[in-house]
């Protein structure tokens, strides 16, 4: 299984790759993320190669580990679309982030120091400060989850969760534009540190940490759904 590393900007990377690849999957990914390649969108590896000056087969290597990630999906001699998933898909991203967080935030409870908590803290005014930007706010909110997952002490566990939080997090920053909200409908992210620091046990801390994740589901699977009954155009 690759490992991964976090740049300071907060995207996940290939562990110890610095090559072409890198560069054109920080590069691609970012776009995804941040909503400028949509979902549906097709982008082909020499479109790509000629906007970051690479080659093509770096391009192609970086779709492949997209694609293993879910953002984006690869066509027979086509090049590649960004994964557009459907409501149901939606919901079982959920429900993963919400039954893998849950088990975090039981293994986290067992070592949450004051330390952590004045991070989370921090992590949590950040992303309310974000709230007039909705793709800044949406990936402060990434990563304060990210950062509770890993105090979990699981590598493997909190990479999981990560890749989970980067298939939602374009449908989120649209669900939270086009509605016009600052953040989504979910419990207080300082509430949620509090009961899992003060769970008396840690099922309790697991149960916590579900709830928090489905509170947002039902909103953002509405929005979903309704965005998938609207027609649209395709060019000719």
């Amino acid at each position: 299984m690759m490992k991964f590393t976090t740049t300071g900007d907060g995207n996940r990377v290939p562990a110890g790759d610095t090559s072409a690849r890198r560069i054109a999957y920080e590069y691609i990914r970012s776009h995804i993320l941040s909503g400028e390649f949509e979902g549906a969108q097709r982008i082909t590896a020499e479109e790509i190669a000629g906007s970051i000056g690479l080659s093509r087969m770096p391009v192609r290597q970086a779709l492949g580990q997209l694609q293993a990630e879910g953002l984006v999906t690869l066509l027979a001699n086509r090049g590649a679309i960004v994964t557009l998933p459907t409501v149901d898909q939606v919901r079982e991203l959920f429900e993963m982030r919400a039954v893998l967080e849950g088990l975090a935030a039981a293994l986290a409870r067992k070592s949450l120091t004051d330390m952590n908590i004045l991070e989370l803290k921090t992590l949590n005014m950040w992303m309310e400060n974000m709230r007039p930007d909705p793709k800044a706010w949406t990936s402060r909110h990434g990563e304060f989850h990210r950062v509770l997952a890993a105090l979990s002490g699981r590598p493997r566990l909190t990479q999981q969760i990560e890749v989970l939080h980067a298939s939602l997090q374009p449908i989120i920053a649209m669900h939270i534009s086009a509605s016009k909200v600052s953040h989504l409908a979910e419990n207080s992210h300082l509430d949620l540190v509090e009961a899992i620091r003060s769970s008396r046990n840690s099922r309790t801390a697991e149960n916590v940490a579900r709830a928090h994740v489905m509170a947002s589901a039902d909103g953002v699977l509405a929005f979903w759904a309704a965005r998938a009954a609207v027609p649209r155009l395709r060019p000719a």
